[in-house]
């Protein structure tokens, strides 16, 4: 009697025209076995390049749709991510030339700024630069959460001097930073430190300092969720959406209080640095907004590390 062949003596079927490759699908057409080259993605099915009818994966747990297959290959690029890895992320890769190129762009401001002696034509450089930034960074900053969401880990290339298209993404950025300082606006009010107490020296300064803590910590947890999903999402409306970042913190509660940690302790760390950093001469001030700028750019990163490790959830509270 022939012995029943084990699992051990199992061989996954190769492709037939990549005998080295292995065989991950079978037409629903012609019947071909197919490998990941004799595949292409359709909009939403996996398809045969030989015929072009369905392609069916051969392990039935295996997703057999597009989105299904990239969410797939999200999960499994993020679960080997750790928040450790992302500490090299803005000077990880080629991508890293746009930190650089970033700090040493603000360095010339800085020269700029402290440099009178260049007269009218320094100062009206110094006002291009300054411009040519302020347009580039929150476009740049919207696409490092997009791209890391989609599971990329080094910074994208500068998106394309298009005036009124970076014009629109500086102003969706002012707009979602207003949204997120409403908390601490409010706690500032409601203690009573406007500019009139201080000014006429009514106001408490521990009442107040208490407040403008309370008020950043709110700023940094609705930043995550409303910076995240206006990213990953490229629509304007989501910001506003309190309700749907409270669904999408309850997707993912725990790492979005990691990610609120880290991002909020960036910020305060790069602050401090920075303000520590600026009191020596000139190339203190440029070490302190270099330290700055890294915050800021990993800060975007960790936001969309939350978005890529939980697509389905995160996705099913804001577009439903």
């Amino acid at each position: 009697m022939t012995p029943e062949p084990s699992t051990a003596d199992y061989r996954p079927p190769t492709c037939p025209r990549h005998p080295e490759a292995a065989a991950v699908f079978r037409c629903d057409g012609c019947g071909e076995l197919l490998c990941i080259a004799c595949s292409r993605m359709g909009h939403r099915l996996v398809l045969c390049a030989l015929c072009g009818e369905r392609a069916l994966p051969l392990d039935e747990a295996e997703p057999d749709t597009v989105p299904t297959r990239a969410r797939a290959a999200a999960r499994a690029a993020a679960a080997g991510y750790t928040f450790r890895d992302a500490l090299l992320y803005p000077v990880r890769g080629i991508g890293g030339l746009a930190f650089w190129s970033v700090v040493a762009l603000w360095a010339v401001l800085t020269v700029v700024g402290g440099a009178p002696l260049l007269g009218i034509a320094g100062m009206m450089g110094g006002l291009l630069l300054g411009l040519v930034l302020l347009l580039l960074l929150p476009a740049f900053l919207f696409s490092v959460t997009a791209t890391t969401a989609a599971g990329e880990d080094e910074l994208p290339d500068w998106p394309d001097f298009d005036f009124f298209a970076l014009s629109g993404s500086a102003l969706l950025f002012l707009a979602v930073a207003l949204f997120c300082l409403l908390p601490a606006a409010a706690l500032l009010a409601l203690a009573g430190c406007g500019p009139g107490t201080f000014l006429a020296g009514e106001a408490s300064w521990g009442l107040c300092l208490a407040a403008l803590v309370a008020g950043m910590v709110a700023a940094v947890a609705l930043w995550v969720p409303a910076f995240g999903a206006t990213a990953r999402y490229q629509t304007p409306w989501l910001f506003f959406r309190l309700e749907l970042h409270l669904r999408a913190v309850a997707a993912a509660p725990q790492e979005y209080l990691q990610v609120v940690g880290l991002v909020g302790g960036l910020m305060v760390a790069g602050q401090v640095l920075g303000l520590a950093l600026g009191a020596l001469p000139l190339l203190g001030k440029v070490l302190g907004d270099a330290v700055q700028l890294y915050a800021l750019f990993l800060g975007a990163h960790l936001v969309g590390v939350w978005f890529r490790r939980h697509p389905a959830a995160l996705e099913a509270a804001y577009l439903g």
